[in-house]
């Protein structure tokens, strides 16, 4: 899910225009850009491959980012950008992470900029949501990208055959996550395998109390989402990287990952001591980098490590990042069963021991998903076939209690909850049964259920995307979702580091990610967990409270169409609708919005302005979090309109300030042409009477004290002690006084001002 305000999301190809601007408006290139969406959801497993990418190309075309569920045509627009970080020298990339140059040593060492084992991005893990990393960086082709996985299944790229039986491992997509492979160019190899979109979903209850029809007519939609068997995302994900890279074998590395390093503190650059007397030379220029170690004997070195290797994450675990979470006492069992006619609706039964749901797959075929105990998961996997499909058929139909019906007080409340927000098309629909399964065509498999979400999503130079970062409960198939979300806003929080030259692999950039990312997941956790505690206890007075849930999403239309929404990634939960679109420090709407990298909103013009009244060399403090401030991104809403000239003027203030705080390498040259502008700056803030107030503050107190204990330390005084005595200190106590008094009254108006009193 792309950070957003309320609809307004940031675009990386709009943002990679931001340090091109005011040079476009006199050579306009020719637009190559797409966009791509953000969203949420899943339910399946995951793994990983790796490898480095094509060389780096001069002119990278460039991507549009996420939003919400939703793409922006507006991106077709954009006109691409040819970055100054992307066109430098290799040394001076290497300086933007701060990588010690080959130039240094070139005398001791050859040149290293070409090196086989370096990476700029290294992904571990080729499941679904890696490969989908992978190929969500059109914006970034440049880079040298790695995908480690030992899975065979990565040679294979051919059409699956339609004619064979599903697989078992299949996944639940929603409309949110098709914008996304739409948009990478992935969703018309999905197209030509075999899927099944579906367009209605009904739940129901054990008990007979309650049942809710969903229906994409309810909110004006073609379909809800799309059952897909996992072999073919993948395989569709491959063939896209094969179409944007050419030959991807020099990608892949088919092994598996045996250690890794992440740059610290103990790992120095090497001195020219160390140089002159044998340092060994594959060591130059990798202190900043993340070093792993590879079970084929290979030792990479990567700017970035993203860690998409599944719930048991060999990278989490290497990194020391901590988790929190649970094992449930259940375990799902899943396999392909075969129907009479053609399924194309999801059926979902809450049993005692967890849910059973049936998903359409095409052709006939159904995919079973059976929440149970460990045990008896064990002993329907042992099943025979008959008695398996004879046990499926009772859970779906009258089995633990009769079918739900209509009566009077349905009547009623649809009576009740028409005038509000109008009836939805579902509504009036009747509970139907199941369709009848005739037998199970593909294995049985089964898998222990938990909830485990970490602690951290990055650290320096290392992301955490998919089921390595979370795993929730199958119950709701939300789960690939959300790592294809992690997929998307990791990709575009990578395009807008690129595209403004900052070090992609620091930690302030990648916790934009972690920030925009971590509340959708734990929201979305925390409610199927809920669903799973709140069905899996038989007790009257909790039947009675779930059967008024399942009647209220019946038959009050706004809640359902919320519900609907927020399920196929088009909207916020309602529960947790935050309303983001004022900005903090003008208290008004978003006039050219900007994006720091702490991941709040401000005005670009307010910000600035927080800048300007702030010291003359350093970068702003956020005025929400307090952090500092070295990258600020404008929404798309802010480059679209470029023309206008307060835009045109604005953005070229927060360009200036990414080239000055946004950790891009400047030469000698450009550290001189910014010098005038820091005396300006310095010169305006000694003139301001209210910027230099403080400071006469502190001359006056520090003027007093001084001049006090020069008198009191002087030898010469007004009563002499020699001859009073005692009473020759009573000067001095009054001196003292008089101080104390004047730096209290000082110190009350140093605060009034900063409290902006009078």
């Amino acid at each position: 899910m792309a950070t957003a305000i309320r609809g307004r999301a940031i675009n990386a190809v709009q943002v990679g225009r931001l340090g091109l601007i005011h040079e476009e408006k006199k050579g306009k290139p020719k637009p190559g850009s797409s966009t791509l969406p953000a969203f949420c959801g899943r339910h399946g497993n995951e793994s990983s491959p790796p490898s480095p990418t094509t060389p780096p190309a001069r002119a990278a075309s460039l991507s549009g980012m996420l939003s919400r569920g939703r793409c922006f045509p507006a991106a077709s627009r954009i006109r691409p950008l040819v970055r100054a970080f992307c066109d430098a020298p290799p040394s001076l990339q290497d300086a933007a992470s701060g990588v010690p140059s080959s130039q240094d040593h070139t005398e001791k060492v050859d040149d290293v900029k070409a090196r086989p084992n370096e990476l700029d991005i290294a992904i571990v893990g080729g499941g679904m949501v890696g490969l989908a990393v992978a190929s969500n960086m059109p914006l970034t082709k440049h880079l040298r990208v790695g995908i480690i996985d030992s899975n065979p299944a990565l040679k294979s790229r051919n059409y699956l055959k339609k004619d064979v039986v599903p697989d078992s491992r299949v996944s639940t997509i929603t409309p949110a996550t098709i914008s996304f492979f739409r948009d990478i160019g992935a969703w018309d190899h999905v197209q030509q395998q075999r899927h099944a979109f579906f367009g209605k979903m009904q739940v129901w209850d054990y008990t007979g109390l309650g049942y809710t029809r969903y229906s994409a007519r309810d909110v004006g939609k073609e379909y809800l989402g799309c059952v897909v068997e996992n072999k073919v995302l993948c395989n569709s994900l491959l063939l896209r990287l094969q179409e944007e890279n050419g030959d991807i074998e020099k990608m892949i590395y088919p092994t598996r990952l045996i250690s890794l390093a992440l740059p610290s503190k103990s790992r120095q650059a090497p001195t020219s001591e160390a140089i002159s007397s044998g340092y060994p030379p594959e060591e130059l220029n990798h202190s900043n980098l993340v070093k792993l170690e590879l079970s084929d004997g290979q030792t990479l070195y990567s700017k970035l490590v993203v860690g998409a290797d599944g719930s048991k994450s060999n990278v989490r675990q290497t990194a020391g990042i901590k988790t929190t979470g649970w094992n449930y006492p259940q375990s799902a069992i899943i396999c392909t069963v075969e129907h009479i006619t053609e399924n194309d609706c999801a059926w979902q039964r809450f049993l005692p021991s967890g849910p059973i749901a049936l998903l359409p797959i095409g052709d006939n075929y159904s995919n079973i998903v059976w929440t149970m105990s460990p045990e008896e998961s064990l002993r329907h996997k042992s099943m025979s076939p008959e008695d398996f499909v004879k046990s499926v058929n009772n859970a779906l139909d009258f089995g633990y209690g009769p079918h739900p019906h209509s009566g009077s007080l349905d009547y009623y409340m649809e009576k009740l909850f028409s005038d509000i927000g109008g009836t939805a098309a579902s509504t009036k629909e009747c509970f139907e049964i199941p369709p009848k399964a005739i037998g199970v065509v593909s294995e049985r498999m089964a898998f222990p259920l938990s909830l485990k979400h970490s602690h951290d999503y990055v650290s320096k130079r290392l992301a955490l995307v998919g089921d390595a970062a979370h795993t929730v409960h199958p119950l709701a198939g939300q789960g690939v979702n959300l790592g294809f979300g992690d997929a998307a806003a990791l990709a575009k929080v990578i395009a807008d580091g690129v595209s403004v030259g900052a070090d992609f692999g620091d930690i302030s950039l990648l916790k934009r990610y972690e920030n925009d990312r971590k509340a959708a997941n734990v929201a979305m956790a925390a409610l199927l967990d809920g669903f799973q505690k709140m069905y899996s206890v038989d007790f009257g007075p909790l039947n009675v409270l779930r059967a008024a849930a399942f009647h209220g999403a019946q038959y009050i239309s706004p809640l359902k169409k919320n519900i609907i929404s927020y399920a196929m990634g088009d909207a916020k939960w309602p529960l947790f609708w935050i309303f983001d679109d004022v900005c903090s420090v003008c208290h008004d709407r978003f006039r050219i919005p900007c994006q720091a990298n702490c991941s709040h909103w401000f005005c670009g013009e307010c910000i600035i302005r927080v800048w300007n009244h702030g010291p003359a060399v350093q970068p702003c403090k956020c005025p929400i979090c307090r952090r500092l401030i070295n990258l600020l991104v404008p929404a798309n809403v802010s480059i679209d309109n470029d023309d206008d000239p307060q835009i045109q003027h604005v953005l070229g203030e927060v360009q200036h300030y990414n080239r000055i705080f946004g950790g891009t390498p400047r030469s000698l040259t450009q550290r001189l042409q910014d010098l005038p502008f820091f005396i300006r700056r310095l010169f305006r803030e000694l003139l301001d009477p209210q910027r230099t107030l403080p400071l006469v503050f502190r001359a006056r107190m520090i003027m007093m004290v001084a001049l006090s204990a020069i008198y009191v330390l002087s030898p010469v005084d007004i009563l002499p002690e020699s001859v009073l005595g005692l009473f020759g200190f009573f000067d001095d106590f009054l001196v003292l006084l008089i101080v104390f008094l004047h730096l209290a009254a000082v110190y009350r108006s140093l605060l009034l001002y900063r409290h902006g009193g009078h």
